[in-house]
């Protein structure tokens, strides 16, 4: 129990954790953002130990979420000092097994439009058209892969950089400056590993994909974020768990 705020408090699995960094997942919605206030407010994030809040944009928020969401970045970054990172997916092109494929991946964005800034956020579906071409599918409740692409997989990510110790995501994707994955060649690697849908058909569903940048320059953690960054990255070893 926290003496500053005793209404709130952390129950840990195992008494360690309490000293590995904390993520904080938010949603765009109030709840999370209480969430994210008490326990700054409670002193239960704190910098130093490297935690963080992280905002998954799907690209088809309503726009006050996206207004909403920036009140919160730079309230959370300025009076607490805790980063908070918004983030997207993204696809970038890859060579596998002798071929280029196009591959899951994201990048930092900043909490402005893209048609304002080349860093801001896309806020017109371009990210979840992009899931759509790649996966060939909507999401559904048996497969909630809207879910499990755009917010877990890149968060995933994400974190493996930034408890890495980091100075930011690296360059993601080859370094030319050319898209190998065509419409063409994706669908000719699809009938190849026994895909059944025609190739027409296969070539118009990924064509918004390939069109896509074919790589995510590395980007740097400061530059997405108002507050100091702490120096705690590379602090854990192997050996450490968080289950």
């Amino acid at each position: 129990m926290n003496s500053a705020n005793p209404s709130v408090s952390i129950r840990y699995w195992r008494p360690e954790h309490s000293t590995l960094p904390h993520v904080v997942k938010f949603s765009g919605g109030r709840s999370s953002a209480m969430l994210a206030f008490k326990l700054a407010e409670a002193g239960l994030l704190k910098a130093s130990r490297g935690d963080l809040i992280l905002f998954a944009n799907t690209s088809a928020e309503h726009p006050g979420t996206y207004s909403f969401a920036a009140e919160c970045k730079r309230r959370l970054e300025r009076q607490f000092g805790l980063p908070f990172f918004w983030f997207e997916f993204c696809t970038i092109e890859t060579a596998s097994r002798g071929a280029y494929i196009r591959k899951l991946s994201y990048r930092l964005v900043k909490p402005v439009p893209i048609e304002e800034n080349q860093d801001g956020y896309r806020s017109r579906g371009e990210v979840f058209e992009e899931l759509l071409s790649y996966q060939g599918m909507l999401p559904n409740p048996h497969s909630r892969t809207c879910t499990a692409k755009l917010k877990l997989y890149p968060s995933h990510q994400l974190l493996a950089e930034w408890l890495g110790g980091t100075e930011g995501p690296a360059h993601a994707g080859h370094h030319a400056d050319v898209r190998y994955v065509t419409p063409k060649q994706a669908a000719e690697r699809y009938q190849r590993n026994g895909g059944k849908s025609p190739k027409s058909t296969y070539r118009r569903r990924v064509e918004y994909m390939t069109a896509q940048p074919p790589s995510r320059k590395s980007q740097s953690w400061s530059d997405f974020s108002d507050v100091e960054l702490p120096r705690f990255r590379g602090r854990l070893s192997i050996g450490d768990s968080c289950g």
